[in-house]
């Protein structure tokens, strides 16, 4: 569902985006004639998108990086990611952008006397109390994803296992997670945190010709890099996971990987990796809880290439 959500909310975003950014670039030398919000809301329909997409694409952006932060720690927590959380998920979101798109289109109505520029920004139709209120969450929000995925990773670095055959797989865990840490960075610090923190500042009015600029040209360049990563990794992935299908590496290797893994030996996330690569289920797991010593034959299948890239594992 968080992805579903943030799915949508990129298209909405990225309408926006595109509609309204080339705006602001040109923004000097627009004329200054009167309008009323009415007429924005009407003419300038991307408006609306935004209204939409921008607490969605936060609010899921920061959903996302929670869940992984449960799938990898959720067992030293004590919580258990399940069918709650997705829920939780859904109703949070859907409220907040109903609440928000309802107390934008009042606004614009109760405001519908108003002048303000042709230009039609976000910040001049709905009243600029409101939108230090949106911004500053949207913003706190960006800091707060960005914060989850560095505490996953730091945890993950502390949390090593014994077993060496499982510490392989936790190293290819911490590089996928390091480099989900390093995309998100530079997709959410640039495309979301700092245009909302500087939409916070502007509308407390200190404005910034350069600096709406920068933001403008950041926020394009910063979406299509994260579209264009999206893209390879989904064309990489799938391409890897053909090659291992067609050379029948994992279905050889199944047998000798359930039968070596020990249900007491392993923590819960690094059950589910390896119940992934294997086609099993966990229940099967519980079969082998008297077993404390992995088998050499899962080392030495690790080793070989056995497991693909642990991002697979995760939510992203």
């Amino acid at each position: 569902m968080c992805i579903l959500g943030y799915c949508v909310a990129m298209i909405c975003i990225s309408i926006g985006v595109v509609l309204s950014q080339p705006l602001r670039l040109y923004e000097p030398f627009k004329p200054e004639n009167s309008t009323t919000p009415v007429k924005c809301a009407v003419v300038f329909w991307h408006l609306h998108f935004y209204a939409v997409g921008e607490p969605l694409l936060a609010l899921s952006t920061f959903m996302i990086a929670f869940g992984n932060f449960l799938i990898i720690h959720g067992k030293t927590f004590q919580f258990h990611l399940g069918a709650h959380y997705v829920r939780s998920c859904f109703i949070i979101q859907a409220g907040v952008v109903l609440v928000n798109l309802t107390l934008n289109l009042t606004q614009i109505f109760l405001r519908s006397n108003v002048p303000i520029n042709t230009r039609c920004f976000q910040k001049e139709v709905v009243d600029y109390k409101y939108n230090v209120v949106v911004f500053t969450g949207l913003a706190l929000c960006g800091y707060l994803t960005v914060l989850t995925e560095v505490v996953t990773f730091l945890l993950l670095r502390l949390n090593k296992s014994n077993y060496t055959a499982i510490r392989l797989l936790q190293i290819r865990r911490e590089v996928a997670v390091m480099k989900q840490t390093i995309v998100l960075v530079i997709f959410v610090f640039i495309a979301q945190t700092v245009p909302n923190t500087y939409k916070f500042i502007d509308n407390l009015g200190y404005h910034s010709v350069f600096w709406d600029r920068f933001v403008s040209v950041s926020s394009i360049a910063a979406y299509s890099f994260f579209a264009l990563h999206t893209i390879v990794k989904t064309l990489w992935n799938r391409n890897r996971v053909e090659v291992q299908h067609d050379s029948g590496f994992l279905n050889k290797m199944q047998p000798e990987i359930v039968h070596a893994v020990s249900s007491s030996s392993l923590k819960v996330y690094e059950k589910i990796f390896i119940v992934k690569q294997t086609g099993t289920s966990v229940e099967a797991y519980h079969r082998w809880t008297s077993h404390q010593v992995l088998d050499p034959r899962l080392e030495e299948a690790v080793v070989e290439g056995m497991a693909s890239e642990p991002e697979e594992a995760l939510v992203y």
